[in-house]
């Protein structure tokens, strides 16, 4: 979770966060749910009791579109979605099991009014090489996705199109912490060249649904 800009993220708000959460999975009558805070800013989910894969992504999609829509109504116009270990999968594992639930999660934000009247914009973040994924990811309905720096930015482009944002994608260690700022801005440009507009070379400020 991060809070919106110029708040604070507090023990209090994560610890407010776990019991909303809890008590939408009590609703859904899931027995045995285990909510704990990982971390500073990250909240982890187990379901025991659950052993059918739809059955535990229907309410892990669930609970997460209750918590954007709190995240919405309190002013928040982008909205992060984390699916972190989605790299570890094949493109025909994400398209049968993955992609309907992301569809279905993104679909629901962007319905989802907000009190500014802008459109809720939604970032899509999976961990490491997604090239695999790129064919399938424009249907996801994300308007941001982020690329992690061993994916081609221009094979990004070419599969995701003009309308997508992409979000990234030099190695934050080798160029950021431990380079020149000279050579930060080349890589910089080189990322602008590879993926053209619309590019954005840091992360726009979300709330994430990690």
């Amino acid at each position: 979770a991060q809070p919106q800009r110029g708040q604070q993220l507090t023990s209090q708000m994560m610890s407010n966060s776990i019991n909303i959460i809890r008590q939408r999975i009590d609703k859904l009558g899931v027995s045995e749910p285990v909510v704990t805070q990982q971390g500073s800013n990250e909240i982890d989910i187990e379901l025991p009791a659950v052993h059918d894969i739809n059955q535990a992504a229907q309410i892990i999609v669930d609970t997460a579109i209750a918590f954007a829509a709190a995240q919405v109504q309190r002013g928040a116009d982008i909205i992060g979605v984390g699916d972190a270990a989605a790299s570890l999968i094949g493109p025909d594992l994400y398209v049968e099991h993955v992609l309907p639930w992301q569809q279905k999660l993104m679909a629901a934000i962007h319905d989802m009014p907000s009190p500014s009247g802008t459109p809720v914009k939604i970032k899509l973040h999976i961990c490491g090489n997604i090239t695999r994924l790129l064919p399938h990811l424009a249907r996801s309905g994300a308007d941001i996705v982020d690329i992690d720096w061993m994916v081609p930015l221009a094979e990004a482009r070419r599969h995701l199109g003009p309308a997508i944002t992409l979000a990234g994608n030099f190695d934050p260690s080798a160029v950021l912490l431990r380079s020149t700022p000279a050579a930060i801005r080349a890589a910089a440009a080189d990322c602008v060249r590879q993926a053209a507009p619309p590019v954005a070379l840091l992360r726009p400020w979300a709330a994430n649904l990690d």
